[in-house]
């Protein structure tokens, strides 16, 4: 009985260290972010687009490209309290491709489109994100698919106001180190997050942001010294039936 009781306080023991990474800032892959922020998960970045095809934005064509994620709540991605902590030459790159345009030929506006993937990934090699390719050799951080609606609505729009193209979607991720922090389906229609992008008018150019809640995670850490604990436990009990 004694040694059972020393195996419980040593898993309390354990289970204390452990607690303050479920209570503290987020850390997936290198990339951090405080899940009980006010704006819980808003990225902020660059991006450049472009058609395939012809390039001039006919029916069927596919919208592509690649960027940088600039800001995650605020804070930019080096430095001290920088959202990119995986390395010295840390950045969170993505690329996105399949949004197929259904509605708005060349200059029309507005335009629909359908289908889409946003990749984000991890980055620590000191070379220039400025191709797709380029921009995803690094660790696949979060994998999206365009949220399907039912009915009519369209996944993704661009509207043209005072010249500028203003688009919005929403995303369901599917896979990436991220997943289990950020599969929420909090967003409209049980979607995981919301996106919205400007481009300048003749410009191939855009801003982006994207929104969504996320769900504390434990730090792979906290998780090893919580098994010690319990597999101490484990043989404490088989010492005592021995």
């Amino acid at each position: 009985m004694k040694v059972f009781k020393k195996a419980l306080v040593a898993l309390a023991a354990t289970a204390a260290m452990a607690t303050p990474s479920f209570a503290a800032l987020n850390n997936v892959g290198g990339i951090v972010w405080d899940p009980t922020s006010g704006l819980d998960l808003g990225m902020g970045g660059v991006f450049l687009q472009g058609f395939n095809g012809t390039g001039t934005a006919q029916l069927g064509e596919v919208l592509s490209g690649f960027g940088t994620v600039s800001a995650i709540n605020g804070a930019g991605a080096g430095g001290v309290g920088g959202f990119c902590q995986a390395g010295p030459n840390c950045s969170l790159t993505f690329v996105f491709d399949g949004f197929t345009l259904t509605s708005g030929v060349g200059p029309a506006f507005p335009k629909t489109f359908a289908g889409g993937t946003v990749k984000l990934y991890v980055d620590t090699d000191a070379a220039a994100d400025n191709s797709i390719v380029a921009a995803s050799d690094g660790i696949l951080w979060a994998n999206f698919n365009a949220h399907v609606f039912p009915g009519p609505l369209t996944l993704f729009v661009q509207l043209n106001p005072f010249g500028a193209a203003q688009g919005a979607g929403y995303l369901d991720i599917v896979g990436g180190l991220a997943q289990a922090a950020l599969d929420t389906n909090t967003q409209a229609d049980g979607s995981d997050v919301f996106f919205s992008t400007t481009v300048q008018a003749g410009s191939t150019n855009g801003g982006f942001t994207l929104n969504g809640d996320s769900i504390q995670v434990p730090e792979p850490g906290s998780l090893a010294l919580l098994g010690l604990g319990l597999v101490g436990l484990a043989a404490a009990r088989r010492r005592k039936s021995a």
